[in-house]
């Protein structure tokens, strides 16, 4: 397994909001996106009302399905430790049915905060529906259903030589997320650690026709957005960059800006878990190695990289 699927949300974390600053005014600014959704999503008035918080997404070609799960509580605080729960995950036309484990991780870099995370290797299918639900040992309960879209062709990557390289992308019916993913080890006041940088790109893609897109990612905006994210003084070396592409299920909200937005536990806003706070969609993936990749028999001809 790659070894930066093991935390993927801690990537995720990281690499969504570095500085302090910008960890302040990540909840001030998400509420306000959240508050402005439109009634797919129903306010919360009453903590009280509700079981447990649940963020995330589920993955149809991941290997390992990631989902923050934690009981409500009256403030943002994260847990010292494991609370007493169970989450299941349920496929709803099989009947198959498997109790996700739970970890504890303890974001030492650069945060320090702690987050009940959920995994579970069982092997989703696009075009399939599924449950999620966390219950506690007095039968209190949240759930949610999620819906996975058909599968869609690996997207080809052009790499121009100049200011912009060129991405295409087929056969995606509900378009949610694009990201450069760059991947570094990091040395930083006396720690190691991988650190996923994702620099989103999904306000460039122009519609070319029926599910197909062209994206121009321009080198100067990404680079740019790269710096601005790792962390001032740190020794950063690059292992690898890729492109992410995502397309999202019936669950998705066009108010929310992407995926990132998903890994965060924030109390009293807007919902779709049934009994609980938080968010929960179905995505089918792709992510690709960041060259251009050609027919061995058509040298010319650009295809999608393996």
């Amino acid at each position: 397994m790659n070894r930066f699927r093991s935390k993927p949300h801690l990537s995720l974390l990281i690499a969504a909001r570095f500085f302090a600053t910008l960890r302040i005014i990540f909840a001030i600014s998400l509420f306000t996106l959240l508050t402005s959704c439109n009634e797919t999503f129903q306010p919360l008035m009453d903590n009280d009302s509700v079981s447990f918080s649940i963020y995330g997404y589920l993955d149809a070609t991941a290997d390992t399905q990631w989902v923050r799960v934690a009981p409500v509580r009256k403030l943002l605080a994260s847990p010292v430790e494991k609370p007493e729960m169970m989450v299941s995950l349920e496929h709803l036309s099989s009947g198959d049915k498997v109790v996700m484990s739970d970890t504890l991780l303890k974001f030492q870099f650069p945060t320090g905060i702690n987050a009940v995370n959920t995994f579970t290797d069982m092997k989703l299918e696009p075009g399939q529906s599924y449950l999620l639900t966390a219950e506690k040992p007095d039968g209190n309960y949240s759930k949610a259903r999620v819906t996975l879209l058909e599968n869609f062709p690996v997207p080809k990557l052009q790499i121009t030589g100049h200011t912009n390289d060129l991405l295409y992308i087929s056969g995606v019916d509900h378009l949610i997320d694009i990201q450069v993913r760059f991947f570094y080890r990091i040395i930083w006041a006396g720690q190691v650690e991988n650190l996923m940088i994702a620099v989103p790109v999904t306000n460039r893609a122009q519609r070319t026709g029926d599910g197909e897109y062209l994206v121009r990612i321009n080198n100067h905006f990404v680079r740019t957005g790269v710096q601005l994210l790792l962390p001032a003084n740190a020794n950063a070396e690059i292992l690898h960059r890729q492109i992410f592409v995502a397309q999202g299920g019936p669950e998705w909200d066009e108010n929310i800006r992407d995926l990132n937005d998903l890994v965060y536990i924030l109390p009293d806003v807007y919902s779709n878990i049934e009994n609980g706070i938080g968010y929960l969609i179905g995505i089918v993936s792709k992510s690709i190695p960041y060259k251009s990749c050609y027919a061995a028999e058509e040298p010319d001809k650009l295809i999608a990289c393996p």
